[in-house]
């Protein structure tokens, strides 16, 4: 909540004051954008390499303080954000900090190009539900920026603004060791089969959600002997 109120009361008020408040960057740019003037900011006090100064606050006695005051600024806005009606479902206009859980904002859908009963979770029969009523979606670890990344906006001012679909998320996920055979272990999101009701259809989720892998089987000897079932195409 912090990032994204220092994102939009630097980089978007700076760009805004400008005439180009329609020309924003990408969140991801931003972001980059504003770290980069946090960094230079010994050297520079603020300013871009254009020369616009993205730290003007009117009066402050130096640069520094002007800083100081939208960071703090960027951090009592999300505070207060927290508390509002706007993130009341998953928090329920609570002050406590200690309330503010991570999977109740960050929340996964798997997004099936069809939708309706073929998403997950959907009105399917695979026992994966919504967080609640009013919060759509699972629960989730990571973030924008880890190593097992789960792609959330960097703008956000509401309760399912930090939610995201397998197109922002790792595909697959593999780990090999260079050796002959080679030993590997995967995991994709979903399964193996597309089609809704068959039992591979969602049976890796659990293990992608968890952070959990399987055996890759490279042996096609072992392949065939633990498969459930073969299909052959021949000319």
């Amino acid at each position: 909540m912090w990032r994204s109120n220092a994102i939009k009361n630097t980089i978007d008020g700076t760009l805004s004051a400008y005439g180009l408040g329609n020309y924003l960057p990408a969140g991801d740019s931003a972001y980059t954008g504003l770290k980069f003037l946090l960094d230079a900011f010994p050297v520079l006090g603020g300013h871009g390499a254009s020369g616009i100064n993205f730290f003007n606050v009117p009066n402050a006695p130096d640069a520094a303080s002007a800083r100081d005051f939208i960071l703090l600024t960027s951090l009592k806005q999300g505070l207060t954000q927290l508390a509002s009606d706007s993130f009341a479902a998953a928090f329920g206009n609570s002050t406590d900090q200690s309330t503010y859980h991570w999977g109740a904002l960050h929340r996964f859908v798997l997004v099936h190009p069809l939708g309706g009963p073929f998403n997950i979770p959907g009105p399917n029969p695979y026992g994966f539900t919504d967080l609640s009523p009013n919060l759509p979606g699972l629960a989730r670890d990571s973030s924008y920026s880890t190593v097992n990344p789960g792609g959330d906006s960097l703008r956000v001012s509401g309760v399912n603004d930090f939610m995201f679909s397998g197109d922002t998320a790792p595909g697959r996920r593999f780990v090999g060791q260079m050796s002959t055979p080679i030993n590997a272990v995967e995991v994709i999101p979903g399964g193996e089969s597309a089609v809704l009701g068959d039992p591979n259809y969602a049976s890796q989720l659990l293990l992608w959600l968890s952070g959990g892998y399987h055996p890759l089987v490279v042996d096609p000897n072992a392949a065939t002997t633990g498969a459930a079932t073969t299909v052959n195409f021949v000319p």
